[in-house]
């Protein structure tokens, strides 16, 4: 299930919808399971929290990524430019859909996937972590204000590899955070930033064998955000029955 999401997300971000073959798309459905349900959506999506995020690795390639977020957790979406195209993946989480929009070109298309409720809900269970891990205990003790937020620092040592996070408490409250549960977008990088009670506004990973790393920063956040994204505008085809 997560390898397969994870391909659909990596196609939207990366190839206009028209070049993903129609035998591919059938094949992605059939490993889904997912051609019984149908794709419900809405006709548009008002956000009420922004957040922008820069990901960068040890060669020094960033992305950015516009995040928008909903307070009571009925949708999220991320927006993502690369080359002049525009790709957005929108998680309704009340209708169980999956929405890939891309805007290319001057041509805006896309397809909407109805998932099973209980394998949508699998996207968004914290899997890669236990639920009784003890963040508490990986505190330093140094704090840092990022944002106008007040941050705390962890320091998580596993075997080869080391995170690093900075998370504000208070932000925690008021940013609802199943984007960072929903492991495909960022391929499961920032699982911490997930099973925090604070809201991680930057996570560093290293693998200290190789010598690779990822860097996450939120480097703009806003709270009373209202934005809007119009799946009218788009020409959508829609899976599943």
């Amino acid at each position: 299930m997560k390898k397969v999401l994870l391909l659909l997300a990596v196609l939207a971000l990366i190839l206009p919808i028209q070049n993903i073959h129609a035998q591919d798309l059938q094949d992605i459905m059939g490993q889904l399971g997912a051609g019984s349900s149908k794709a419900v959506y809405e006709p548009s999506y008002k956000f009420d929290t922004y957040m922008q995020m820069e990901v960068s690795d040890n060669e020094g390639e960033k992305v950015s990524y516009n995040a928008y977020l909903t307070k009571d957790g009925s949708s999220y979406a991320v927006i993502f430019e690369d080359q002049g195209a525009k790709s957005v993946i929108v998680f309704d989480t009340k209708n169980s859909t999956m929405l890939m929009l891309v805007e290319n070109d001057g041509e805006k298309t896309g397809f909407a996937m109805g998932i099973d409720p209980e394998a949508f809900a699998d996207l968004e269970e914290d899997n890669d972590f236990e639920d009784d891990f003890e963040y508490e205990s990986f505190k330093t003790g140094n704090k840092k204000t990022l944002l106008g937020y007040e941050c705390d620092e962890y320091l998580i040592k596993e075997e080869s590899s080391e995170v690093r996070v900075w998370s504000s408490e208070k932000l925690g409250k008021e940013v609802e955070k199943k984007m960072f549960r929903n492991q495909q977008i960022f391929g499961g990088a920032f699982t911490h930033a997930a099973g925090m009670e604070g809201m991680a506004l930057e996570y560093e990973f290293k693998d200290l064998e190789s010598g690779e790393q990822g860097i996450m920063r939120v480097t703009k956040i806003d709270l009373n955000s209202n934005e809007t994204i119009s799946t009218s505008d788009y020409t959508v085809m829609s899976m599943g029955q």
